[in-house]
């Protein structure tokens, strides 16, 4: 009876892990399928999804954790290693500048570099000599842009000897004349003695009718294409005609009549703005002078009317400038 007893727990026993041994894939498969939502699943294909996903992740924090490390090496460099770091990101950041900035640059670095040459007086083969003092130049600069500086370098004159007089002008003009040579432009306010052109009794006007005198009689193109836009511009920007009239005798009186940069500015101008401020005491003071050192001012004026009226200007007032001259 006891035997009989032990068979059957036994054949129990064995139905019941026979029924787990069919049981279980069967649920092992059915998750499977539910995760993957794939027609077939087998457990090798679920474990590999598992390592393989593990894989991902482990791969994932590594390289996490070398970018963390490397972060903290670049921002922990030693003293040695950090000009040569901050050299590659300068060198990263120009590549992306274009060309033709770079070669502005340098060419501004250059002539920083010749101005403080010759400041300092160094490798200078030339100079001006202006009421008494000396200005130092290369011959190199100033030939090059005045053939009349050219000739007189290298020509059988006296200023071959390594000397040129200017003293038919200030000594103000010639030092901005030797600073647009070796920069291409020129001070309009600041004198040498550092007092502003007004306080010192010459305007802007004046600044630049006298330097495109000196183009004009060194044969300077640049400078004089500079100095008459210069002084149109200053024409519109000018509050005080006085000081339009008293720029006018350096217009007229320095440069020849086959030079009209400035004189056709000088009578537009004053066909727009001269008739009405001569109603000022001060103005028509300054004004009969004019007239009666320059002449020519007011004839080529009473021309310029004849041949081209003012557009949109009353018969009084040009009865009142008539009435003037």
């Amino acid at each position: 009876m006891e035997s009989q007893n032990k068979g059957d727990s036994k054949s129990k026993i064995f139905r019941s892990k026979m029924r787990c041994r069919r049981v279980l894939p069967n649920v092992i498969l059915g998750w499977g399928q539910a995760l993957t939502r794939r027609p077939t699943f087998c457990i090798t294909d679920f474990m590999f999804r598992g390592l393989l996903s593990l894989r991902w992740e482990f791969l994932t924090t590594l390289i996490l954790w070398f970018s963390r490390k490397r972060s903290e090496r670049l921002y922990h460099l030693g003293s040695h290693a950090k000009p040569r770091l901050q050299k590659q990101y300068i060198l990263l950041a120009n590549s992306h500048v274009s060309s033709e900035s770079v070669a502005a640059m340098n060419s501004q670095q250059t002539i920083s570099q010749i101005v403080k040459a010759r400041e300092a007086e160094e490798f200078t083969d030339f100079v001006f000599v202006c009421e008494g003092q000396k200005i130092p130049v290369h011959k190199v600069i100033i030939c090059t842009q005045s053939p009349v500086l050219h000739a007189a370098c290298t020509g059988s004159f006296k200023e071959a000897s390594g000397a040129y007089c200017i003293d038919d002008h200030p000594l103000a003009m010639v030092r901005r004349l030797v600073d647009y040579l070796y920069t291409g432009n020129y001070a309009e306010q600041i004198t040498e003695t550092g007092m502003d052109d007004q306080t010192d009794g010459i305007s802007p006007l004046r600044v630049h009718a006298i330097m495109f005198a000196l183009a004009d009689k060194y044969l300077i193109k640049g400078l004089q294409a500079l100095s008459a836009a210069n002084y149109a511009k200053a024409l519109g920007q000018e509050p005080n005609i006085c000081n339009f009239i008293r720029s006018l005798p350096d217009v007229y009186t320095l440069t020849p009549d086959s030079s009209r940069g400035l004189r056709d500015e000088a009578l537009e101008f004053a066909k727009e703005k001269l008739a009405v401020s001569l109603a000022s005491p001060e103005t028509r003071d300054i004004y009969d002078d004019l007239a009666a050192d320059i002449p020519e001012f007011i004839k080529e004026l009473l021309d310029s009317f004849l041949q081209q009226p003012l557009v949109g200007g009353c018969h009084k007032c040009f009865d009142c400038i008539l009435a003037s001259m």
